[in-house]
């Protein structure tokens, strides 16, 4: 997978980490090399946040999110298509220390911008 680095991320509240990458390859593609590369991860779950979409790998309905645990912190990967113009995959990962209550549902980073 060939991606670009966005400078997007930074440090949220509470110690949250977000990243923001883009790359030109399809939502499914991205999806099908992240889920290759974590399932074996601890804790590793996927869930797909498009209503209809299935985990059953026959598509992702244009968004999917995986979490993995890695010593106290909860790994957070996010997947989707991007809303820019060129299109492509945007992919959101981020660090979460264990114990601190999820929002993943804001679309924002730890900027504040909203993708």
């Amino acid at each position: 997978m060939n991606g670009q680095s966005a400078p997007k991320g930074g440090q949220g509240g509470a110690g949250l980490q977000m990243t923001a990458l883009w790359t030109k390859d399809s939502v499914d593609k991205v999806v099908s090399w992240y889920r290759d590369q974590l399932k074996g991860k601890s804790g590793f779950k996927e869930a797909n946040t498009q209503s209809g979409a299935t985990t059953s790998g026959n598509g992702t309905g244009g968004e999917a999110a995986f979490t993995f645990t890695s010593g106290n912190t909860t790994k957070t990967v996010m997947i989707r298509k991007s809303s820019q113009s060129k299109g492509g995959t945007v992919i959101m990962i981020g660090d979460m220390p264990q114990g601190m209550p999820s929002n993943q549902g804001s679309g924002q980073n730890g900027s504040g911008q909203t993708y």
